[in-house]
Formats: structure tokens, C-alpha cells, sequence
């Protein structure tokens, strides 16, 4: 089960607290099963790391989720986990939560060099959180790692499908080279991405994407094997990323204008990010799924996760990790004092002209009594891994992670309450947690970003 709550929904009641008896045994064997991180550090040595290999044993896939799109931490413990995964189960991939044209320049950066990182993520349409210094740490490791290793590239790709705009305005930037195509149609086609929910049509895009095909068409007849550096099997990428992006914004025009088609975009978004993820699979080997608990979360109710079609695809080659925090800070879109949260670092970014955003970081008190995150305040780690994969477990254990649990769940967007959470079954959900007791917020990688 997955239900988001918060100002839109009633919350239930914490579950309750395991039965008196139950305590001491939930508590012995929390310290059995609980590997303890020394340090978010990616660059630290991975001696404590060590433990989690029964994990990772035999995955082709590793999703992480994140309870908060803005937390230092859970940032970090990805980035130091994926080195560990590269290093020593032969992991290739990060498939991450951000659109495919971006994931295409950061990937073109760490194989050849060319681009500016910096400057590509923070060009990105709605992504406000991608130019984090944590971000930009992973993204010059992997550079620095296929310089070192150039038979064993890395690859990063963007698997989200919600910025129509960047990825049709990189499409404009690679066929207006060739002087075969008319730059004035590729504007008017670039610019019916641009266009506002209510302003959208199906006959629009249709004619959009069909205008970007035949400019590919041209300019490929005229034998030119590539566009202003970029091969044509990139383009034909970015062609299909964008056919996915117009189906998306057809789906959301649906929604806001009231038109009864039966399309979700929530479970569209999350069936097509599985789409993306499983491709990168196929093209490039064992790949870390880096997205928030709600999309990787595997085992729910309709509409379907990200997580639950990389299960089925998967299978038993897949474990999947969700993040959770007692209490501390994290960064979101500010909304104003609507929202009543203690913020600080209140800064703006700005997303390629279109809309600014208000950044501010939030401080959340600790989690109530019985909701999981205050339960695994048992462990007495400030940082840990908690995991149930394989083995049996104790049937008081099991009874505990097979009900459903509140866990935290913000994402991208600020505390529309002291308190926003999904309702989890975690044995079903996910193989194991990541828990940090205490959280902060990210730093962007500059000045003038907070």
C-alpha cells in the first residue's frame, strides 16, 4: 500500500507499538541485523560496507529511494554506495529521477569530457535540486573513474519524462545545423512544447513530432553521419524521450482541463521511468535506480510504481532500498508562510527563463511514537542499514514489517503539514532501509544557489 497524505488527505494514526513482550525481541534482533555506516562519505573507505555484499549478491538492479529530494545525506550514502557497486559488483549505471536530455549531457561529460556539467544542471527544467554540490561530487567521480578506466566506461541517464521543454529545445539545437531543414519549423514545432496545459492539443504535438522527424530524415539523406558533433542514434533518442514527454503533457492537459480519457500521469510517469530504467539496463549493464521511495517502493496498490515494473522485469535481480530519517533538515521549493515550518537559507533558482523557484531548507521535529522512523531509533545508530532480505524471519518481526507503516514523504515539495508521509508496507516495499537519525539540508555547488 502506498497513500500519500498530508494537507489533500487525512493521515491514520501511527501504528501502534509492538506488544510489551515483543519489545525486547524486536530490539535483539534490530541489532543483529543492523549494519552500521561509519560515514556518508563517498570518497571514505568502504570497510563498513563490506556487510551489505549478501545484499547486492547476484542484482542487476539497485534502486535507492530518498524521503526528501533535498537531503545531504541521503544524497551521499547513494554516491558512496554506487562507488562501492562499481568497484565491486561491476555496477555501470545511474539511472536517475531527472529528464533524459540532461542525463544525455551529464553522460556525454563523464565518457568524452565535453560539456560543461555545472552549467547542464543548472539549465535543467524543474529539476531545482540536480546542481547540488553532492550531485556534482558524483558526477566528477564518475569523470574522473572512466578517465582512469577507459575500457569500463560509466553512464548516466536521465529515465524522468516531465521537462518537454529542455529535451525539445536540445533536438532544435542538433537538426537546426544541417542546412537541409528550415529553423523556423523546428521553432514552431519546439515552441508546441511549451505551451500551457490548457493551450495543448494532440493535433499540435502530432504535428510537432512529425516536424522534428522529417528534419531528421533530411538532414540524415544528406549523408552527414553527424550534427554538430551528436550522432544520429542520439537524436533518434531524443526523438523518442520526446514522443514520451508529449504523452505525459497530453495526460496532465487531461487532467487540468477535466477531460475524462481515464489517464493518470502519475502511474504514466512511473510505467515510462521503468521504461527508461530497463533500457539503460539493456544498453549498458548493471544499473543503481535513483529516485524517490514513492516511485521505487515495489509491491503496492494501483496505480503502479516505478518499482513494481522493475520487479516484474527483474525479478530476483533487483533489490530495492527506501530512505528514511528521524528528524532534521532538508531543502524544498519555499511556498511562503502558508506552509508555518521553521526555514532558513532562503534563496531562488531560475529554470531557463520559464519560472522561479523560492529554496529554502526546513527543520522537521522528531517522528511521533510508532511510525517506523521513530521505532528504528532502536538500532543506536546515528546512520545505518537495516535489511531483511533473504533468511527467515521471526514471526513478530515479519507481522511488524508486513503492516503498513508511516514513513516520511516530501520529495519535491516543502511540509504541507508539520508532517507529510506515505503508508508503507515495508517487507513489501522494499529488501532493506537506510535510516539517518538526524538530516540536513543540501548545498548547492556555488554561490548565490544557497
Amino acid at each position: 500500500m502506498l497513500l500519500a497524505c498530508g494537507a489533500r488527505a487525512t493521515c491514520p494514526e501511527p501504528t501502534a507499538p509492538l506488544a510489551a513482550g515483543e519489545g525486547p525481541t524486536w530490539a535483539a534482533w534490530l541489532a543483529e541485523n543492523t549494519i552500521s555506516l561509519a560515514t556518508d562519505d563517498p570518497s571514505a573507505a568502504p570497510t563498513d560496507l563490506a556487510p551489505l555484499s549478501q545484499l547486492f549478491a547476484g542484482t542487476t538492479v539497485v534502486s535507492m529511494g530518498e524521503a526528501t529530494h533535498g537531503t545531504r545525506e541521503f544524497m551521499r550514502i547513494k554516491d558512496r554506495l554506487f562507488r562501492y557497486l562499481v568497484e565491486h559488483h561491476d555496477f555501470r549505471v545511474v539511472a536517475m529521477e531527472v529528464n533524459y536530455s540532461l542525463g544525455a549531457r551529464i553522460d556525454r561529460y563523464i565518457t568524452t569530457g565535453r560539456g560543461d556539467p555545472i552549467e547542464s544542471l543548472r539549465q535543467d527544467d524543474g529539476y531545482w535540486w540536480s546542481d547540488a554540490a553532492e550531485i556534482v561530487e558524483l558526477i566528477e567521480w564518475m569523470r574522473a573513474y572512466n578517465v582512469d578506466h577507459p575500457q569500463e566506461h560509466l553512464r548516466f541517464v536521465g529515465i524522468d519524462v516531465q521537462a518537454p521543454r529542455r529535451v525539445a529545445r536540445d533536438l532544435e539545437a542538433m537538426l537546426v545545423a544541417s542546412p537541409s531543414v528550415s529553423a523556423t519549423e523546428l521553432a514552431q514545432a519546439r515552441a508546441a512544447f511549451e505551451l500551457d496545459a490548457t493551450s495543448r492539443s494532440s493535433s499540435a504535438l502530432a504535428n510537432a513530432m512529425n516536424t522534428f522527424r522529417n528534419a531528421r530524415d533530411r538532414a540524415s539523406r544528406k549523408g552527414s553521419a553527424t550534427l554538430e558533433g551528436v550522432s544520429f542514434a542520439v537524436v533518434d533518442e531524443h526523438i523518442l524521450q520526446l514522443q514520451d514527454n508529449a504523452e505525459i503533457l497530453l495526460c496532465h492537459a487531461a487532467e487540468t482541463t477535466g477531460a475524462d480519457n481515464g489517464c493518470d500521469s502519475n502511474a504514466l510517469r512511473d510505467r515510462l521511468m521503468a521504461k527508461h530504467a530497463i533500457a539503460a539496463v539493456e544498453r549498458s549493464g548493471k544499473t543503481l535506480v535513483w529516485a524517490h521511495n514513492g516511485h521505487v517502493a515495489k509491491a503496492v496498490d494501483e496505480p503502479r510504481t516505478t518499482g513494481s515494473w522493475l520487479a516484474e522485469q527483474f525479478g530476483s535481480n533487483l533489490r530495492t532500498i527506501g530512505f528514511e530519517f528521524n528528524h532534521g533538515g532538508f531543502v524544498a521549493p519555499f511556498g511562503g508562510d502558508a506552509y508555518g515550518a521553521p526555514v532558513s537559507r532562503v534563496s531562488t533558482r531560475d529554470f531557463m527563463g520559464v519560472h522561479a523557484l523560492g529554496i529554502a531548507e526546513f527543520q522537521i521535529d522528531p517522528a511521533p511514537r510508532g511510525m517506523l522512523a521513530d521505532d528504528l531509533l532502536g538500532t543506536g545508530h546515528a546512520m545505518c542499514v537495516v535489511s531483511w532480505h533473504g533468511g527467515s524471519l521471526p514471526p513478530h518481526v515479519a507481522a511488524y514489517l508486513d503492516r503498513p507503516n508511516l514513513m516520511h514523504s516530501y520529495g519535491g515539495f516543502p511540509p504541507f503539514m508539520p508532517r507529510h508521509f506515505d503508508v508503507l508496507v515495508p517487507a513489501q516495499a522494499f529488501d532493506a532501509l537506510i535510516f539517518v537519525k538526524q538530516t540536513n539540508g543540501f548545498r548547492y555547488h556555488e554561490p548565490g544557489g544557497g
